[in-house]
């Protein structure tokens, strides 16, 4: 839903050309190769991706893999591969994108000069480029910039320049980009073989295409740890409610679109799922009043969407006494089941295949009285279109039916996301 209503948007406010094909995803915590899968569906050519676990890193790195086609485990075809670009350090900051010193990087944050955002925490601050240093200061970032590509096949490095919460004034885009182009200008007249410039992500992915044979990965990129063997797995399970409450707006989305609902009646509150969708929403890591922000949002849509159902389902049953049994007396309160049971209800099957209530059988899209509760909901037995079963292995949790999970396992050692400490030469 989040990729079609910004694909919608994009398209409806500027027109199919600025439909993106390149995905950005630095802060994930972690990464699904059905992330991947779902990309390709909507057109992507490429992706790239940041929050690795630090040891996957250093191994792809080594082998001078960060840059592959991506594949599910149950594609034998390879017809949703996407090419993926790993970036190698340990954040997606300037001092850890320009090369393998941060140190050094962050001397080419322009905003930090004369202590903008804190300064460098290394006690090397930045300094504006001039005429009387631009020779030193061009060859200084050069090397970092060489050590980068070294890790990657092509001959073409990417240099990301930002970090959360940048840009703000019209002089801080002024410093990085008067600053940067002098240093370009000096590389490009004084260094052979070396060209540099300003572009996108579009244009990276489009010059490094095609110049090598990308090897292929498959597994999930699950679970995140940055340094240290800190994993990031408690956003799993924290703030549970708002988790519930996502999963809730999910489900009456798609049981008002099964039974009609356009997108466009849907527009507001597929929306406000959608913002839920964000890496700080779902997770739960967001500061408090956002995440009250965002079960108001959630809790009004659900509200809503169930109101349209009712509505639809009145007319077409002809009935004026129905009313909806999931109830939550406020955005962030613990949702309850208010219909009785052994009392007659209007159940409705979603799905394109038939369904069981008890002893009922609910048509696909179809909606049936019915006594509650369906204590054998599911699929029919003599249902031959119904998925297989889910199976998982009792010991590692993953799935084995109908395909098998496989998670890429690394040794872990103690460091974080350097392949080079600060300071040292290589």
């Amino acid at each position: 839903i989040q990729l079609q209503e910004g694909h919608d948007w994009l398209r409806q406010t500027f027109g199919d050309h600025v439909i993106p094909k390149f995905a950005w995803s630095i802060d994930p915590f972690g990464y699904s190769p059905t992330m991947a899968d779902i990309l390709k569906d909507y057109g992507f050519q490429g992706m790239l991706i940041q929050r690795v676990h630090y040891a996957v890193k250093k191994e792809l790195a080594q082998r001078k893999h960060l840059e592959f086609n991506w594949r599910q485990t149950y594609d034998d075809t390879g017809d949703h591969d996407i090419f993926t670009h790993v970036m190698p350090f340990y954040s997606y900051d300037v001092p850890h994108t320009c090369g393998p010193d941060p140190s050094v990087c962050c001397q080419f944050d322009f905003a930090r000069i004369n202590n903008g955002y804190g300064g460098c925490p290394w006690h090397k601050p930045a300094e504006r480029i001039t005429h009387s240093n631009v020779a030193r200061r061009s060859k200084l970032i050069l090397d970092q910039w060489q050590k980068k590509a070294s890790l990657y096949r092509s001959n073409v490095v990417l240099v990301p320049l930002g970090d959360d919460f940048r840009y703000r004034t019209n002089n801080e885009a002024e410093e990085q980009y008067n600053n940067f182009q002098m240093i370009f200008d000096y590389l490009n007249a004084n260094v052979k073989g070396v060209q540099v410039q300003f572009g996108t992500l579009s244009d990276y992915f489009n010059a490094v295409r095609g110049t090598f044979q990308p090897p292929l990965l498959k597994g999930s990129f699950f679970t995140y740890a940055d340094r240290d063997q800190d994993y990031w797995s408690g956003y799993f399970t924290s703030r549970v409610f708002d988790k519930a409450l996502d999963r809730k707006l999910e489900q009456v989305l798609f049981a008002a679109s099964a039974m009609g609902a356009t997108p466009e009646e849907m527009r507001e509150h597929r929306r406000s799922l959608s913002l839920f969708q964000h890496h700080d929403g779902v997770t739960g890591t967001a500061k408090d009043i956002v995440v009250e922000d965002y079960a108001r949002y959630m809790h009004n849509a659900i509200e809503n969407v169930q109101k349209w159902m009712v509505d639809k389902l009145k007319t077409n049953l002809n009935t004026s006494s129905l009313q909806p049994c999931w109830k939550a007396s406020a955005p962030r309160s613990l949702g309850y089941f208010d219909c009785k049971l052994s009392q007659p209800a209007i159940v409705f099957n979603p799905l394109p295949i038939q369904q069981s209530c008890g002893d009922m059988i609910v048509p696909s899209h179809s909606a049936i009285q019915a006594t509650l509760p369906c204590e054998n909901a599911g699929p029919l037995k003599s249902d031959t279109t119904a998925s297989s079963i889910i199976k998982f292995d009792p010991i590692t949790g993953m799935m084995i039916e109908p395909f098998k999970e496989e998670w890429m396992v690394w040794k872990v050692r103690k460091g974080g996301a350097y392949l080079f400490f600060p300071g040292d030469q290589v």
